[in-house]
């Protein structure tokens, strides 16, 4: 069966708000489930959404492209994060906006693993925990590329221009930066 939607809205609790204007196609067969064009915003954030999973035997593998735009670093974000994401974002403090695209592969059963993700800062600011060091105007990317993370961003720190870039390698409790 098909499903076009229009002004739509999602609650749920995993998410930081309320998801408004919903649009887009979703289609489901006992072979597939595809998200076709799905948008949907909260304020000035927008989400894209474009899908496809595929019935194997029992389980049913698939990937999602995913883009937020305009994602603010707040309360609201800081409240849904799982604990192993609450710790990094409490010891840099971030906040501003930023934009995330990247495609979520799902092997069918329960694993999610992202893939080729880029965040892209505007306009930020924070302060690490261990360097309580202010810095402002931070723009740049992180991409993920596999179990690295490229980091490259600018800034300033206490009026000065600052740089940082580097590479993550197995983000996690094991990364090595």
């Amino acid at each position: 069966f098909q499903v076009n939607v229009k002004q739509g809205q999602i609650k749920n609790d995993a998410l930081p708000f309320p998801l408004r204007d919903l649009t887009g196609r979703i289609f489901w067969d006992n072979e597939r489930f595809i998200l076709a064009d799905v948008v949907a915003t909260n304020g000035m954030t927008r989400i894209t959404l474009d899908g496809r999973f595929d019935r194997k035997g029992t389980i049913s593998p698939g990937r999602i492209e995913a883009k937020i735009e305009n994602l603010a670093f707040d309360d609201r974000l800081r409240s849904r994060l799982p604990a192993s994401l609450l710790k990094i974002y409490d010891s840099v403090r971030l906040r501003g906006m930023a934009d995330l695209k990247g495609t979520l592969l799902f092997d069918g059963k329960r694993t999610w693993q992202p893939e080729n993700a880029v965040m892209t800062l505007h306009n930020c600011s924070g302060r690490h925990v261990k360097f309580p060091y202010p810095a402002e105007n931070i723009s740049g990317t992180l991409k993920q590329d596999g179990g690295v993370i490229d980091v490259n961003l600018t800034g300033q720190a206490g009026g000065h221009p600052a740089t940082l870039s580097g590479r993550i390698r197995n983000p996690g409790p094991t990364a090595e930066v």
